[in-house]
């Protein structure tokens, strides 16, 4: 929360119990994001700080006790990492499931 003063310094919150309805609420929107720019994006090393971005908020997800959005989280991997529909050998979308599957094993 940027403070009110006008200075344009950041606020912190320093109470660990804020985390959890705040990853509860911001947590779909998240998956949502990183699972369309996962999706579009063309070069398989450009992939690699989304995919370790949707790995934290996994581990987040698992910290802070959400269920939910552990499960939508492992969907969205397991999906992007081909689990459910291997991609063509040598393929563009091949890369892509190599890279989650690297990611999801880190």
């Amino acid at each position: 929360m940027v403070l009110q003063a006008g200075s344009g310094a950041w606020a912190t919150a320093s109470h660990a119990e804020l985390a959890r309805p705040m990853l509860t609420v911001a947590a779909g929107s998240l998956l949502v994001a990183l699972a369309a720019a996962l999706r579009l994006v063309g070069e398989p090393a450009a992939a690699e700080p989304l995919l370790r971005s949707l790995v934290q908020l996994l581990v987040l997800c698992g910290v802070l006790g959400l269920d939910e959005q552990c499960k939508q989280c492992v969907d969205v991997l397991a999906d992007l990492s081909g689990v459910f529909r291997p991609a063509p050998c040598g393929s563009l979308l091949e890369q892509r499931q190599l890279a989650a599957l690297k990611v999801g094993w880190l």
